[in-house]
């Protein structure tokens, strides 16, 4: 169990960790990108899910597709606040061009859960392994904090959320750019939820134009303990 005290020694790294990261590099200009996912989870029992997701990134104007991903994984729980996400992604970048290049992208998501009243902090690292095409493989680690508050009277299903990523790159030791975001997500029904959301990125070498980025993503859940114990005939 997690001792009571950390809630606020969480709270203060949270808040210190959502600071901006200043930059002493110029600044090579600003893109807006819009980003959609769809994300399925399948509940396999109380402490393993099977996970999918596909993800569609848009540029200029929304009318470029720049990037396409496929995502499969495990979400796996030796504790409740405790989750392993092993996961293989696929990426795709400038799928709609002839000159698209291809990654694969083993990794690790751990993240731990803390509730401080009615709010949660989850704390998570994930680090992946980058084979790219014509570019050197690489290890990435990407540190996060994420607050989250219900919105609103319970039965509105509503919550509030900021959350800050920082991007550490082996291929050049340092770390390269890092993601604030603000939104909200929506239990819509049983089994399906939306998040909308903003996202910054800001590119810590000043190499890259900064992004603006406006996402949406669609959760679907399933019990597969639930649907298989359906499927059996009662007992006589």
């Amino acid at each position: 169990m997690i001792p009571k005290f950390a809630g606020s020694t969480v709270a203060l790294l949270a808040f210190a960790t959502l600071l901006p990261v200043a930059s002493d590099a110029s600044d090579p200009g600003e893109k807006t990108e819009l980003w959609n996912e769809l994300r399925i989870t399948a509940k396999w029992s109380d402490r393993v899910d099977l996970i999918a997701a596909g993800a569609l990134r848009f540029e200029d104007n929304f009318s470029v597709l720049n990037r396409a991903s496929l995502q499969v994984g495990l979400n796996l729980r030796p504790m409740p606040w405790l989750t392993f996400t092993p996961n293989y992604q696929y990426i795709a970048h400038d799928p709609a061009e002839d000159v698209r290049t291809h990654e694969h992208r083993p990794g690790l998501l751990t993240a731990v859960r803390i509730p401080i009243k009615r709010a949660e902090v989850t704390l998570s690292a994930g680090i992946e392994y980058r084979i790219r095409e014509n570019k050197e493989d690489s290890w990435r680690v990407r540190p996060k904090v994420k607050v989250e508050h219900p919105l609103g009277p319970e039965q509105w299903n509503l919550s509030g959320y900021t959350a800050d990523e920082l991007f550490y790159d082996s291929s050049v030791n340092e770390f390269v750019h890092n993601r604030f975001f603000f939104g909200i997500e929506k239990k819509v029904a049983t089994n399906w939820s939306a998040n909308i959301y903003y996202c910054r990125q800001h590119d810590l070498q000043g190499r890259k134009p900064d992004l603006d980025i406006i996402g949406v993503s669609i959760g679907v859940r399933f019990d597969l303990a639930r649907a298989e114990r359906r499927s059996q005939p009662a007992e006589k």
